[in-house]
């Protein structure tokens, strides 16, 4: 059986006053933030990541992309990181005042609406950390035979709606 001839992709052509060498260091940190800053500014200004390739900002538009992309997606998760440091401290402060307002809170009616805004307050703020999420729990083959065994145990075929206990 004859192997088939090897074929070879065409190289790119590099831009002029770049480099292609292997083992060539990286370049600055503020080479990349200059080209980053120009790519997100021609980004801003609509022009396409093929654009930014013609103007010599990237070699290819899958890196432009990948930088811009890269940099909008970091930004992002910071912002929403310091929205959740900011809403941390407004639940606190909330959180405590209504707790004071409660233990001052003559009558018993008061102090069960309060409870019930705290409890409403401590849900939402579960669920701005994320703490709301539900747990997935998958049913190993172990868990399968031990409810089958409770099952048979229980005579509980066909009550409660079960009526195979198997896989």
């Amino acid at each position: 059986m004859a192997t088939p001839a090897k074929t070879t992709r065409p190289r790119k052509k590099t831009p002029p006053g770049r480099s292609r060498a292997k083992g060539s260091p990286a370049p600055p940190a503020d080479e990349t933030l200059d080209k980053l800053a120009r790519a997100l500014e021609m980004r801003a200004n609509g022009h396409t990541y093929q654009d930014i390739v013609d103007a010599g900002i990237y070699t290819d538009p899958g890196n432009a992309c990948h930088a811009v992309t890269k940099y909008l997606r970091d930004r992002a998760n910071e912002a929403v990181d310091d929205l959740r440091a900011i809403q941390h401290m407004r639940y606190e402060a909330l959180f405590r005042e209504l707790r004071e307002d409660r233990n001052m809170a003559a009558s018993l009616t008061t102090r069960m609406a309060i409870t019930d805004r705290l409890l409403t307050l401590m849900r939402d703020y579960n669920k701005l950390q994320g703490l709301n999420a539900p747990t997935k729990i998958e049913i190993t083959d172990e868990m399968d035979r031990e409810i089958q065994a409770l099952a048979a145990e229980l005579g509980a075929d066909g009550v409660f709606g079960i009526t195979d206990v198997g896989p």
